[in-house]
């Protein structure tokens, strides 16, 4: 009788040990996620707990568009490993990865988190993006970005000072003080990427209603000569000033009454300028003008 006793003692015991284990088998993938290039690899860390080592791990999946169905092993470099790393062709799929988890006793955990790879956005910076503009004047604000993925993109520009629509790709901006837009730009998974727009204006203090927009400022880019023509009209000699967009005087030149001049540029460095057309009285043009080299 004792002996039988002891036996279904032990068989309880064995019993209680084993489940106790399997209670201790845990498994976590971690939380759901989109990968923008910063890391490419899933799983937990550590990814399984507990149970009786070694561990053995399965990853599944399934995805289908109209070039197929694909499992784990065409997203994963490997479908048995606890922190496996993302292929390229996961990008922009949101896949769901189920583990199955099992321990050297045959004990089972799972887990599962949904998973993007985002198409990652990089930006192309040719040059510094700004403009140069006159109090009045608008400008269409702009940056190069290069994105690895689907769209749609969506754009959030900031501050929303004096913009045509702040969610655009590239809106106007009519800002009376220099400033600098900032633009996030967001994926359709949801990476993101942050560019910005410097915008100088100049202070020149116009009522645009008073200038003279018959005088035209020509070639504009130019190298050595700008030309300035229809100044016939005026009454007073004519004096033009050419500042940096500083507001220095680079240029000062009086041509008196004529109808056309060619003024000579050549000592001026390549840049952003502006000249004003002024008589004795008041501006009677205002250009931005670019000097090349």
């Amino acid at each position: 009788m004792k002996t039988l006793v002891l036996k279904i003692t032990m068989v309880l015991i064995a019993t209680l040990s084993v489940n106790l284990i399997n209670a201790q088998l845990t498994v976590d993938v971690g939380n759901d996620t989109i990968y923008c290039g910063d890391s490419l690899q899933i799983g937990g860390a550590p990814t399984a707990t507990g149970g009786t080592p070694p561990y053995t791990y399965l990853w599944e999946t399934a995805y289908t568009d109209i070039s197929g169905s694909f499992s784990a092993s065409t997203f994963l470099d490997d479908s048995t490993i606890a922190n496996p790393s993302l292929l390229p062709l996961a990008f922009g799929k949101p896949l769901t990865f189920k583990l199955t988890v099992t321990d050297d006793l045959n004990n089972v955990a799972v887990d599962s988190s949904k998973v993007t790879m985002g198409p990652p956005v990089a930006v192309l910076l040719i040059t510094n993006p700004e403009d140069y503009i006159v109090v009045g004047d608008s400008v269409l604000l702009w940056h190069f970005i290069i994105t690895l993925g689907y769209s749609p993109l969506t754009y959030q520009w900031s501050p929303n000072y004096k913009l045509s629509d702040s969610t655009l790709e590239s809106p106007w901006a009519k800002p009376d003080t220099s400033t600098t837009y900032y633009c996030t730009t967001t994926t359709v998974s949801g990476c993101k990427v942050d560019t910005y727009f410097d915008v100088n204006v100049y202070p020149l203090a116009v009522n645009e209603n008073e200038l003279n927009k018959n005088i035209k400022l020509y070639p504009n880019p130019s190298f050595n000569n700008l030309v300035i023509e229809n100044l016939g009209q005026q009454k007073n000699d004519v004096t033009v000033e050419v500042r940096g967009v500083t507001g220095k005087l680079e240029l000062l030149k009086n041509i008196g009454l004529v109808d056309k001049v060619t003024i000579n540029t050549s000592q001026l460095p390549a840049g952003v300028y502006f000249v004003t057309v002024k008589d004795e009285q008041h501006i009677i043009a205002a250009k931005k003008w670019v000097k090349t080299e």
